[in-house]
Formats: structure tokens, sequence, C-alpha cells
């Protein structure tokens, strides 16, 4: 018997558990904040702590830190707070919410990658593409020179503009637009566009003299919901086909674009999530990703994420960060402080980044052995010797399908066996060498073997897998 983690999560309060575990809070709302419960944070004054909650697209309560990093659900805050392993932490936090125990989940081998269902149909608004076309026409005459100044000023050329179905808004006296358009005055327009066509389906209006906020974006009855990604369109061949580069927001796109590469701008970039990940492995299946996200903490907290969840999905040996300069704070910044150079020097950063691999600069690298005890103490506890026998052949066939070069995998839901498996071969038989990844399996048979004789396993030393 215990608990289902899902479950315990759903039923508790973060915030409430926060104010319990690390006093009471500063702030309200969205806004509360609490010290840091990593012993390894260092000393905090108090006068702004750095832990705030939020909620992930699925409905999931986190937490982070926004000074070291840390973070997780209610069960690391536990774990993290009280200096105590995954089961206890979950066995607190069940009792704390009157959460009924269950019978254990029963081990099972990995899944098969299902066949992809393909990309939807999007259907196109004729009021966004007549709104398109006007400020597409507003660019490009007699009245859009101050909005073609601002491009340029930012290194983009005709080219690329028109590519893309750039616009300029003057307002809504010169351009008529139907209601829930944009309409906050001067703004140059950045359409996202049909992956089969020219239609846009999407778009971002960047005001010139921002009131409140500098981006608006259409209402909800005239297009589907954020795509919160974009591919942008080449006005040339590629520099290289087997490489995309992964933007902070639709400026930086255009910039990688215009450079020779393919790009996709991701919207909200600060808070990478599973969806985003997913369709970007889903839209470049076998290329390199090389995240080029903004210099500044939200930009480099957000491509770290990005990376990790890219890794999750099957991709940590194919994906990577980019280094910018330290002098510019973005892909636009610096190629206009060296347009001569710009193209050059991205090239050769590319380059640099993929050779160097994105794997050992991800934060917060698994140990081994916590994955599998954590693996043999949360699962294998009240399974039979038959179930284990099963869980190490499922580890050992992925190490073996690696070493064959046949692996292919996809995702799992978080916190069960399928996880941990893939975890074992994400973090570390794929960036091994075939006598690593073998000796990766005896390591794993070492550990679990002792539950097919019935030996006690010590509990995992407390280290958060991100569950």
């Amino acid at each position: 018997m215990g608990y289902d983690r899902n479950d315990v999560l759903s039923r508790t309060d973060l915030a409430g558990l926060c104010d319990e575990l690390l006093g009471p809070r500063r702030g309200r709302g969205h806004s509360a904040s609490w010290p840091c419960p990593d012993p390894a944070h260092g000393p905090q004054t108090g006068q702004t702590p750095p832990v705030t909650v939020f909620r992930t697209r699925d409905g999931t309560e986190r937490w982070r830190c926004h000074a070291c990093g840390t973070g997780g659900t209610a069960i690391d805050l536990v774990m993290r707070a009280d200096g105590v392993g995954f089961r206890d932490a979950l066995s607190r936090l069940g009792q704390r919410a009157g959460a009924p125990e269950a019978e254990r989940a029963r081990v099972v081998p990995l899944q098969p990658r299902r066949p992809s269902q393909g990309v939807p149909t999007v259907e196109v608004s004729p009021a966004l593409e007549a709104y398109v076309v006007a400020c597409q026409a507003w660019l490009w005459g007699p009245g859009g020179r101050v909005f073609r100044s601002f491009f340029a000023n930012r290194g983009l050329g005709q080219e690329i503009l028109q590519a893309n179905r750039v616009g300029a808004d003057p307002g809504p006296r010169a351009v008529s637009r139907a209601d829930g358009l944009p309409r906050g005055g001067p703004a140059v327009v950045l359409p996202l566009l049909d992956p089969d066509g020219r239609q846009p389906v999407y778009l971002q209006a960047r005001y010139l003299q921002p009131r409140q906020r500098k981006y608006d974006n259409p209402a909800s009855r005239l297009v589907p919901a954020s795509p919160r990604l974009g591919e942008v369109r080449l006005a040339s061949q590629p520099v290289r086909s087997d490489v995309a580069v992964i933007c902070e927001g639709i400026p930086d796109a255009l910039i990688a674009a215009q450079a020779g590469w393919r790009s996709v701008a991701v919207l909200g970039a600060g808070l990478p999530d599973e969806r985003i990940a997913r369709a970007i492995i889903e839209r470049f299946p076998h290329e390199m990703l090389v995240v080029a996200f903004d210099n500044d903490r939200r930009g480099q907290e957000g491509s770290a994420t990005l990376r990790e969840l890219l890794g999750r999905e099957g991709a940590a040996d194919r994906s990577c960060g980019l280094d910018l300069p330290g002098t510019v704070g973005d892909l636009n910044a610096w190629a206009t402080s060296s347009p001569r150079s710009f193209e050059a020097e991205l090239e050769e950063a590319v380059s640099a980044a993929i050779d160097s691999g994105g794997r050992e600069r991800i934060p917060g690298r698994i140990d081994l052995d916590d994955v599998l005890e954590t693996l043999a103490y949360q699962h294998l506890l009240a399974a039979e010797p038959a179930e284990v026998a099963r869980t190490v052949e499922s580890v050992t066939a992925a190490i073996g399908s690696w070493v064959s070069g046949d692996i292919e995998m996809t995702a799992a839901a978080p916190g069960t066996v399928d996880e941990l498996l893939q975890q074992i071969t994400y973090h570390h038989v794929l960036p091994a060498t075939p006598a690593e990844a073998l000796g990766i399996a005896d390591r794993t048979i070492e550990v679990l073997n002792p539950w097919l004789e019935s030996i006690a396993v010590v509990e995992p030393p407390g280290a958060s897998l991100g569950w």
C-alpha cells in the first residue's frame, strides 16, 4: 500500500504548505514569496525571499527559487525542508491531505513509440488575413518609413520581413480592422504563418510607444490559443538543414532566419513546458536543437528548463545551448553590434555549441545510483521477483538497443517506472560509449538484483528527480 503521487499533489495547497514549512509569506496572491528551503542556498536576509509558487499548464502547482534555481512539486519541498526521502515526503503529504492509500503501481516495460498523428489543420481567420495584408501594404508604402527605420535599426532587412509577411500598424484611424485585433497605437506586426502555406494563424503586435504592455495579441475568438511556438520562414537556403535554432520571441527568430538558420520563436520563453518541448521535437525529429535564449537570468533559466525538458523527451543527445557574447543581451543586439561579422560569428558559435554538446551543460544532472535506488525503493518494494526481473530486462534491453543503434523511446508519465528507465537511458546511456553503456547495465543489475533475493535496499539519499 502507498499513496498515489498525483492524488496527493492535487489535494495539497502548495502556498499553504510553504507557509507551514518556510514561514509566513511576504506579499499576496501571485506575488507571494518565501525563503529558499535548500540548505545549500546560502545566507538569506529575508528582505526579498526568492521562492514563488506557480501552476503549470497541466494544473500542477510547483515552486521555484529564482536565486539558485531549486524547485519542484510539494514533494520536493518537503524533501528539501525536512531532509527526508521521496517515500517519507509523499507519506507525510498524504497524511496531511487525508488522501487514501492505494495499491502500488506494478512494473511495466517501456512502451513503444506511438505513430505521429500529424499536425492538425488550423483554420485561418479572414479578419486576421485582412489585417496582415493591410499592415504589409502600410509597411512598404509611403507611410511606412518610420516602421522601416525601426526594423533597420534592429538589423532586419526587407527580404526576411517580406518572407514572413511582417507589417506595420499605424493605428485604427489609418487602418481599419475587426474587433479583437490590436488597436493600442503604432506597432510593428509579426505574424506566425501556416506551416503548409503563407496564411497567418497568429500574430503579435509590438507597440513602438507602449503605454502599458509592449506586445499585444488577437482576441481568442479570432484565433486559437497562442501556439507558444512558431517557425520563421527563410528567405534563402539554410546554412545547415540539420540544425534548428530555438529563439526567445519572434524578433530574434527573424534575426536567426535572416542569417540563414532554420529557426523557431518560443512565445513566453521564461516558462517553457512539456507542450513546447514536444512541439519542437515533433517539428524537428532529427535536427540538432540549439537553444538561443536571451542572456538575462530569465532567459538563461528558461533555456536550462527547456533543455532539460527536451532531454526528458529523448533529445538530450541533440540539444545544446548557444553562448551569446557577454556584452549583448540577445541575438538582435548581437546582430546590431556586429553587423558585418554577425553571420560568421553566429555560425561559429552554433558550430561550437554543437561540437561541445549540450548534455554536460544541463544543470541538475541526475546521479545514476539515485535513479536506480529510487526505482528500487519507490516501485519495487512491493513487487514480485518476476516483476523486478522484468524491470532489469527492460533496462538492459533499452541499453542493448542503444548499443546496436536501434533505440527509439517516447515520453513517459512523470513518476512512473517508465520515466525512471528513461532517466537512466537519456541521462546516462545516450552520452556514453558502448562499453560504458554495458557498464551501466551491469550497475543496474547489481543494484536491482538484491530485490530478487529479498535483500533490503537502502532508501535513496533524498535527491529530487523533478517530481
